[in-house]
């Protein structure tokens, strides 16, 4: 009885084994994507679960202000000057103390903006990322406060529906720089840092209200 040939599989070149190899990676990258995509979305939705009371309505007045933890000289942590890990769900608030706040910023902002608002050429990125990090915040949490709104060219704005105010929250963002819009919407500062050429040190890049600092150059 005659046997059937072997079969054998021809090798596979070096380039096909490339090629193969960067298709399994890509496949890897966009189910990462995937999954932490889904993961942010379902930490979310359990935040949300656990604060409804502040997406359906929002008296200001009757929201006191967030106490944040004081500067102790004495016991094991000393040396971190109060500083602790935030409650990202208090990242930024607003409270019974807001509309004067909000108001005194406003009028600092527009006499002396060239004084508080700072940014270096090069951090405007930084900029917009930290803009869309507090909209996403406020629409999420406040969004019986803060609403995105699109006009008749379909341009995407923000109502602060306390105050009035309306903020293009896209390129080229109604003549304002991010940052300012930013500091226009919440009553906290921010400050974009970045490692100095050597890693030995941060510098501040850009600044509104920053507090007796200024940007300075990385170079």
């Amino acid at each position: 009885m005659e046997l059937p040939p072997m079969m054998t599989l021809a090798p596979l070149n070096k380039p096909s084994i490339e090629a193969f190899s960067i298709f399994l990676y890509t496949i890897a990258v966009v189910l990462l994507g995937v999954s932490l995509r889904h993961v942010f979305v379902a930490k979310r939705a359990r935040w949300m679960q656990r604060n409804p009371e502040q997406t359906v309505h929002l008296d200001l007045q009757a929201i006191e202000p967030h106490r944040h933890p004081a500067f102790n000289l004495k016991g094991k942590y000393q040396m971190a000057m109060g500083i602790k890990n935030m409650d990202m769900g208090k990242w930024l608030t607003v409270d019974r103390t807001y509309i004067a706040q909000h108001t005194a910023r406003s009028k600092i902002l527009m006499n002396k903006k060239d004084k508080v608002v700072q940014c270096l050429p090069g951090s405007e990125d930084a900029c917009i990322e930290v803009l869309e990090l507090v909209i996403e915040f406020l629409t999420g949490k406040y969004s019986a406060m803060y609403k995105i709104v699109e006009d008749a060219d379909l341009v995407k704005r923000l109502k602060n529906c306390e105050t009035g105010e309306i903020f293009r929250i896209e390129p080229p963002f109604g003549g304002l720089l991010p940052l300012e819009i930013a500091a226009r919407l919440v009553n906290e500062d921010f400050n974009i840092v970045e490692k100095a050429p050597g890693g030995k040190e941060h510098r501040l890049y850009s600044s509104p209200f920053g507090r007796s600092f200024t940007p300075c150059s990385l170079n």
